[in-house]
């Protein structure tokens, strides 16, 4: 089964989420990334169970935050929307198209998010 994002194939969900965790890679927290990533991941929001939520008012740009939830600590990406509000999102649900599960769920209810300002 290929997997299209962005003009970009991938032979599997395991190929898309190697390629993302590249573009995480690239970024320290609290960076914004490149035009060229924020097209990428423009498509790839668009694969997500909860993707208008997400989107809200629109996307202006995409930043690197810290989650500090339990014993997890590590980066992921947050929408910067056009009116300057920030939402947290999994990569892992936009390539695997189901809903959060309860500690993702728990752990964004309390709030457990850093390095986003």
């Amino acid at each position: 089964m290929t997997i299209a994002v962005a003009m970009l194939e991938f032979k599997s969900q395991e190929a898309l989420k190697t390629y993302v965790k590249g573009v995480l890679s690239k970024y320290s927290v609290g960076e914004y990334v490149s035009e060229i990533d924020k097209r990428f991941l423009c498509e790839l929001i668009e694969r997500h169970p909860r993707r208008d939520e997400k989107i809200g008012v629109g996307i202006k740009a995409f930043k690197i935050y810290r989650v500090c939830g339990g014993a997890t600590k590590h980066n992921n990406f947050a929408i910067v929307r056009e009116d300057n509000s920030i939402e947290s999102f999994s990569y892992k649900q936009c390539i695997e198209n189901k809903e959060p599960t309860r500690r993702q769920k728990i752990t964004k209810l309390s709030g457990m998010l850093c390095g986003i300002k």
